[in-house]
């Protein structure tokens, strides 16, 4: 798996300029020392630095347990977050409160870590309304309603990383939007203005290195709307990665697709089965006869019209693809109902009959119409 995100080059990035083995958390005074992406520019000295800055800790430094790449991006790893719906403002002329600006930025990092979860795009995702009715004052807050949050306080960048490669973004609470900040980006209009002077929340991608250094892949309030372009953000400057916070939910366990006709199975052992073409499932008579239910047909008609639901992982509900069924047939051995499903997204011209894997067994189904803790 770490191949695929190793650099071009094959190396694994290595520390530099460290104190006490931590990355600096300068914040440099004068607009002399940045260039125009607000970059620490090559050659500056620390003659610049203001009693504001991080200070240098004596923390025992985290056991490295597999080599870091040179860059990573979240969205070459899960392409699929280059679709993901976000809560947006409805003009970026709109003035939005610190409150709200919390709030908005935790529910796009959930929206994100739930696309993760769920493997694909989603159908389902949090957004404005559920923001502006969440009585949540900061990014804590909302993380909490989910089961709490993680703190990465004064942190190894190497844990931000590390946090970023297996779940996804994370948030940044203490970055600090100056007006020396604000005079030397290009990005000034990707941020709320009511947070000057103060801290803003963003989000962090993954990360790069530059002639200049290595810098965090950021995105504001308001992009940059380009998929893939980010704010680059020097490593250590103006308090990017002080303080980051994520949920500690997964969030495998929400629903994140429309499914009100649905059968949950038990797929544990066969993890890789959202991959497969098609698959096969064992039912007992009355596990059939719910899903009989859920498809409102006869098997003869659902076969016919290729009647798609949806099959989910019983204890990872994000894990869920639609199939369609191709054939039932009885065992008298085991007792049980083959059901042979095709996926739905596969087309319907495709005469061919790939390889189902079999093994995979259903509880008994109930299809009610729930209310998802998720707003379209």
């Amino acid at each position: 798996e770490m191949d695929s995100q190793k650099s071009r080059s094959g190396r694994s990035l290595q520390d530099t300029t460290k104190v006490n083995g931590r990355f600096p958390g300068y914040k440099a005074s004068g607009r002399g020392l940045y260039d125009s992406n607000g970059m620490l520019q090559q050659g500056s000295s620390n003659s610049g630095l203001t009693n504001g800055s991080r200070q240098p800790t004596t923390s025992t430094v985290v056991e490295k347990t597999l080599p870091l790449p040179l860059e990573f991006n979240a969205f070459d790893t899960w392409p699929h977050l280059r679709g993901v719906k976000h809560p947006s403002l409805p003009s970026p002329e709109d003035d939005i409160s610190k409150e709200e600006l919390a709030k908005l930025m935790a529910y796009r990092c959930i929206n994100h870590r739930g696309t993760i979860a769920h493997g694909r795009m989603t159908q389902l995702s949090y957004q404005m309304d559920r923001v502006r009715s969440s009585n949540a004052t900061s990014v804590k807050e909302v993380f909490d309603k989910f089961g709490g949050s993680k703190q990465f306080i004064g942190s190894y960048a190497e844990e931000i990383k590390r946090e970023i490669m297996t779940s996804g973004p994370v948030v940044s609470v203490s970055f600090e939007m100056s007006r020396e900040f604000l005079d030397v980006t290009e990005y000034d209009s990707c941020f709320a203005d009511s947070c000057l002077g103060d801290t803003h929340e963003v989000l962090i991608f993954g990360w790069k290195l530059t002639p200049y250094g290595a810098v965090w892949l950021v995105k504001g309030l308001h992009g940059p709307t380009k998929k893939d372009e980010f704010i680059p953000i020097s490593f250590g400057q103006f308090g990017i990665d002080d303080i980051c916070l994520v949920p500690k939910n997964s969030f495998d366990n929400h629903p994140w697709q429309h499914a009100k006709e649905y059968v949950d199975a038990h797929t544990a052992e066969r993890p890789d089965w959202l991959h497969w073409p098609g698959m096969s499932l064992f039912m007992n008579d009355s596990e059939l006869k719910s899903l009989g239910k859920c498809i409102k047909v006869g098997i003869h008609r659902a076969i016919q019209e290729e009647r798609s639901f949806v099959v989910r992982d019983v204890k990872k509900i994000a894990r869920s693809r639609k199939f369609i069924m191709k054939e039932v047939t009885y065992n008298e051995l085991s007792g049980k109902w083959k059901v042979d499903l095709l996926r739905s997204d596969k087309s319907s011209k495709d005469k061919t009959n790939p390889t189902v894997p079999e093994g995979i067994t259903t509880r008994s189904n109930s299809f009610t119409d729930n209310n998802p803790t998720i707003h379209q």
